[in-house]
């Protein structure tokens, strides 16, 4: 018919904390004990919709009727939203996972989060308890994009908070080169005006500022007893020792009393936590995301560490991969992309210089 089904949800654990506070436990199983409702299949959708009436019949056995309508209706009831917002945006909200931003008259971000269910937690906002906030007096509109799952509401949530921000932060971070002598590794501080992070290896850290670059790796200086002369942090002539090694806080490298391979294997110790992760495809790949029901599927396509897009079919894949050239690393969005290659839950299919007929049929 066209026609979109929503129908209200009614949780039975905020319900039987309404009716019954005097209860510490409302989970169903705990519901089920609590009045002695047997049922022969749990978790089987037929089984779980007789043990709820059953649970109903119950609670209106022992409460007045409308005492269980005025509970409902609390947590039910129909949302009101702010007067400057299109009242129609209730029936517009995808009960759906994905990524959400409100916004004022000007413009400007007032709140950006992601959520399981975008309808439900945006009417939240707007419930008559926060009818007073600043964020229902102040919100004019509502932005929203629909994700198969937690990883695309946390790519869409990062896109809507920086649709406003300027582009081209400069990072910093330490690159690694060998010198001439084997095992000497000596730093370098490398930034993205000049060096493709999103490309680039052995690299270490990732700092908003040189000063912040220059903190942290004095720390880990201090804490392994590492050359300030050999991180270039304090240099000195040749064969002086450094201002470390006068306050006992370096091993002697400058000096030569201890190998230079050595120090550079402390070096790498030290930092190993910091490293970023090199790309470990030989181009780009989809992230295949599908929501619990089957029915929304999306193909994340990654090109190191760089969210090219969405694609639903073959040629928006093959737009997204041609237009894959300027894109910028940014850092969260690594962070995101590497945490979820690291967990291994998602299918991964490379992209290569053409597709196989298997990959191109599962768009």
């Amino acid at each position: 018919t066209g026609r979109t089904f929503r129908a209200p949800n009614l949780c039975t654990v905020k319900l039987s904390r309404k009716l019954f506070p005097e209860h510490h436990r409302h989970s169903l199983e705990a519901l089920l004990k609590r009045y002695n409702v047997h049922s022969d299949a749990r978790h089987r959708a037929l089984a779980d919709a007789r043990a709820l009436w059953s649970l109903w019949k119950i609670w209106h056995e022992r409460l007045p009727p409308e005492t269980i309508a005025a509970a409902v209706h609390g947590i039910v009831g129909r949302h009101r939203l702010p007067p400057q917002l299109d009242p129609s945006l209730i029936d517009d909200l995808p009960e759906a996972a994905g990524a959400y931003a409100l916004y004022s008259a000007e413009g400007k971000v007032l709140l950006c989060r992601r959520s399981a269910n975008i309808r439900q937690q945006v009417l939240a906002h707007f419930s008559e308890e926060q009818s007073q906030s600043a964020l229902f007096r102040d919100t004019t509109h509502i932005d929203w994009r629909e994700t198969a799952g937690e990883l695309g509401a946390r790519l869409q949530e990062l896109k809507l908070g920086k649709s406003q921000s300027k582009p081209g932060l400069e990072l910093y971070s330490w690159q690694l080169r060998q010198t001439e002598v084997p095992g000497d590794f000596r730093t370098h501080l490398v930034s993205t005006e000049r060096v493709d992070f999103a490309r680039e290896t052995d690299l270490y850290g990732l700092f908003s500022s040189q000063r912040e670059a220059l903190q942290s790796l004095r720390k880990l200086a201090e804490a392994h007893r590492l050359c300030l002369n050999l991180l270039g942090l304090a240099p000195s002539k040749d064969g002086e020792a450094c201002a470390a090694y006068r306050q006992k806080r370096c091993r002697g490298a400058c000096l030569g009393k201890e190998p230079l391979a050595a120090h550079g294997a402390r070096l790498l110790s030290a930092l190993a936590k910091l490293q970023l992760r090199p790309w470990p495809y030989s181009g780009a790949v989809a992230l295949i995301e599908r929501d619990e029901f089957g029915m929304h599927e999306d193909f994340h396509v990654i090109d190191h560490w760089r969210h090219l897009g969405v694609a639903h079919d073959e040629t928006t894949l093959e737009a997204l991969l041609e237009d894959r050239q300027g894109r910028c690393f940014d850092p969260e969005i690594y962070r995101v992309i590497a945490k979820v290659l690291k967990t291994e839950k998602l299918r991964v299919i490379p992209l290569g210089p053409s597709l196989t007929s298997a990959d191109s049929d599962s768009l």
